[in-house]
């Protein structure tokens, strides 16, 4: 109950500085969110909304993750992308 009271605060204290998605992926919640957020869109958003949906249905396993930019792959060639983004 109380790690709920500190999620649900953050929440509400951090939702427009960019912080959230760091915090549902530390949490194990980024995936199970985003499709709880599309469910809530379809079902009470008008029709002229619904294409926004788009952007939590494409959230899968590989989005936990950044991939590793291509400069740095480059210059040093013991690193390798993250299994997910190859």
């Amino acid at each position: 109950a109380f790690q709920q009271l500190i999620m649900d605060e953050r929440a509400r204290e951090l939702c427009f500085e960019a912080l959230r998605k760091a915090d549902l992926i530390r949490w194990g919640k980024f995936i199970d969110q985003m499709k709880l957020m599309e469910t809530d869109i379809n079902l009470n958003a008008p029709a002229t909304l619904k294409y926004s949906t788009r952007a939590y249905r494409n959230v899968s396993e590989k989005h936990l993750l950044q991939p590793i930019p291509s400069l740095e792959l480059s210059l040093n060639s013991a690193m390798e992308q993250n299994p997910l983004w190859k």
